[in-house]
């Protein structure tokens, strides 16, 4: 699927706007591309200068498509000023930027530092390529304390482990995501500069481990999904289905992870009305081929899950074992 088909069909799931709200999207909109020019920067630009629309919740994106079919947009110069050109609005951006509002509007209630936050996680492993016939599934449960210093987790089989210390990059627990920058240019630095020398994982990666922890502050989520948009190659498929049978929507990226010689995608999964967080799954980036244990070579496709999970529940309770 194309992105000018992907963003046909994004609109289509757009419910009809009403006059007033689609004079008020074109509003918002002339009045972005009106703002005064900042001065100009004397550090070098590494990127491209950034769209002069910014949407600050998922209606805006929703509304100024449904008003106007826009899949151009307008870019000022590197001074923010006129000058610019018109590119096209791809697919991915028009996702992220709904996922940004969903995740900014949310209610949210901060853990206390005595508290820990509890998820429940179905995940499967499909360890195909290693003569496997049938993934392996089960349901995990973590608590994690807020003020960041131990995690309690149960393995597949239930048991409730020791408390360990959380790792440290990418950060997992409340007290260390609620320092994060809030801002897309910003996380994306932090994210590398705190990036251990022996990890060589990417920018998306980090970003998606980072959506795992159960609970994070509305803006840092929202700024993860804008940040993701200043990556290169980040696409999105439609009609994926999660672990428990979901429709969702996958926001695809690279990692450094293969399996055989083959890259590993991966993809943030989200609602597809909602634009929440579901979970995370890899697939392959192209077809496998593996030789049989006997004779002959099979061929596992593109596309195919290695791995996965999805977020069941999340709570904030008073001690590990609690779930409620």
């Amino acid at each position: 699927m194309d992105e000018m088909q992907l963003i046909g069909d994004l609109r289509r799931d757009v419910p009809a706007i009403t006059p007033d709200a689609a004079e008020a999207a074109r509003t918002r909109l002339t009045a972005s591309f009106e703002e005064p020019a900042r001065p100009r920067s004397t550090r070098p630009r590494r990127r491209a200068p950034r769209l002069a629309w910014r949407v600050a919740v998922a209606g805006g994106s929703a509304a100024a498509i449904a008003a106007g079919g826009i899949v151009a947009l307008s870019t000022g110069g590197e001074d923010g000023g006129g000058g610019g050109h018109v590119r096209a609005v791809t697919a991915a951006e028009v996702v992220l930027d709904r996922a940004a509002g969903a995740a900014a509007s949310a209610p949210f209630t901060a853990p206390r530092p005595d508290q820990w936050v509890y998820q429940h996680i179905q995940s499967i492993d499909r360890l195909e390529a290693r003569d496997q016939t049938s993934p392996q599934r089960g349901d995990s449960y973590r608590w994690t304390r807020a003020s960041g210093d131990q995690v309690v987790d149960t393995g597949l089989d239930g048991v409730i482990g020791k408390p360990t210390h959380v790792s440290a990059f990418p950060p997992q627990s409340y007290a260390s995501v609620a320092k994060l920058p809030v801002e897309p240019e910003a996380l994306l630095r932090w994210v590398r500069s705190h990036r251990p020398a022996t990890d060589r994982t990417t920018d998306f990666w980090a970003l998606s481990r980072i959506l795992q922890d159960g609970v994070l502050p509305p803006r840092l989520k929202a700024t993860i999904f804008q940040a993701m948009k200043e990556l290169p190659g980040v696409t999105v498929r439609k009609g994926v289905t999660d672990l428990r049978g979901r429709a969702a929507i996958a926001v695809v990226g690279q990692t450094s992870a293969a399996m055989g010689g083959v890259r590993l995608n991966e993809e943030v999964l989200l609602d597809p009305i909602a634009y929440t967080y579901r979970g995370e799954q890899t697939v392959l980036s192209a077809d496998l081929r593996m030789r049989n244990k006997g004779a002959g070579v099979r061929v596992i496709k593109a596309g195919t899950v290695t791995g996965a999970s999805v977020i069941v529940k999340v709570a904030i309770v008073d001690r590990p074992g609690r779930r409620s």
